[in-house]
């Protein structure tokens, strides 16, 4: 008995952790654990997702021990007896041929599901990222210092939380058409310089066109949407995509619209994620149908997420002086 619950606690524990670091790097969970500290609202919806987080692993080890326990048990009846005629062996094949489809929408279901989970726990903390960046940055555009305007304050708060976003987003998306601004490329040229990469011409051209042309009215495989490249270039990849893939407007949002909040009691950020759902046969549960012009023309299912979060205002004055 004690044997079992070990077994089962062990397996759990064990697709937990492997879902989470599949999706998240340590420096994700590291963000994400002290964005939770400093904010409530962060830490609840990072809680609760974590608790959803433990049910999918749980339903995904329940699919792997109950594949294996049939498994296990056919192999040990037909060793048992090796020469004995079995009438209803075709009839397994065919229970296999239906049964099979089954158990890979469930798959790639319970994955696109974990996905999913982790992507709304990111949102929270792309939330919080995004309203500091346009926390800080706001007053210096109210006080026109240093050349800073409202377009220069959204973008910042856009890397901000296109930076968060990176990990759910395809490494292969190859998206086209969009343009990436003078900020986004300084921040991936930057990480070229962290990684010790060529930032000669056409360096992050090369990482939006892939060998041999694009279509980019073809929806992705799974097998493209999956990262085949190494963590350097793939994490410059997966930043400028999820910038692509991360609207937050040019100046000051309205009442239903996206960009940074700023009116005399808070400021923050509303912006749109639009999330491609790389799964097989799944996408439609999790999102729907689209043609993206102004991303490429990239044809995909998608979930699009819109997120709010604020800081309340600054207290002091704005100081008009350039320090």
């Amino acid at each position: 008995m004690l044997a079992q619950v070990g077994l089962h606690v062990g397996g759990l524990v064990a697709v937990a952790a492997g879902l989470l670091f599949w999706q998240l790097p340590g420096e994700h969970l590291r963000l994400m654990w002290a964005s939770a500290a400093e904010s409530t609202q962060v830490g609840t919806s990072v809680a609760f997702s974590g608790v959803l987080h433990l049910g999918i692993a749980a339903l995904v080890w329940g699919l792997v021990y109950g594949a294996g326990a049939l498994v296990k048990r056919g192999l040990a009846r037909d060793v048992s007896n090796p020469r004995r005629f079995k009438p209803t062996q075709g009839a397994v094949f065919v229970e296999t041929l239906v049964v099979f489809p089954v158990f890979l929408l469930l798959t790639f279901g319970l994955l696109q599901l974990s996905i999913v989970n982790l992507t709304a726990a990111l949102m929270q903390v792309a939330g919080y990222q995004g309203a500091r960046a346009a926390w800080v940055w706001q007053p210096e555009a109210d006080a026109g210092r240093s050349g800073v305007d409202q377009a220069e304050v959204n973008e910042r708060a856009r890397i901000a939380v296109a930076l968060v976003m990176a990990p759910v987003v395809a490494g292969d998306i190859q998206m086209v058409g969009r343009e990436i601004s003078p900020q986004a490329e300084a921040m991936a040229r930057a990480m070229y310089v962290r990684f010790a990469l060529d930032v000669s011409a056409g360096g992050l051209a090369s990482l939006l066109f892939p060998v041999g042309g694009n279509d980019p009215t073809t929806e992705l495989s799974a097998a493209r949407a999956f990262d085949s490249d190494g963590f350097d270039r793939r994490a410059v990849r997966k930043f400028l995509f999820s910038y692509m893939m991360t609207e937050m407007g040019e100046g000051l949002a309205s009442s239903d619209g996206i960009g940074v909040i700023h009116d005399g009691n808070s400021t923050g950020v509303r912006f749109k994620f639009h999330h491609y759902l790389a799964m097989p046969l799944v996408g439609g549960l999790f999102g729907e149908p689209k043609l993206f012009v102004g991303m490429g023309g990239r044809r995909g299912y998608y979930r699009t997420w819109e997120h709010e979060y604020v800081f309340p205002r600054q207290p002091h004055g704005v100081n008009r002086h350039t320090p």
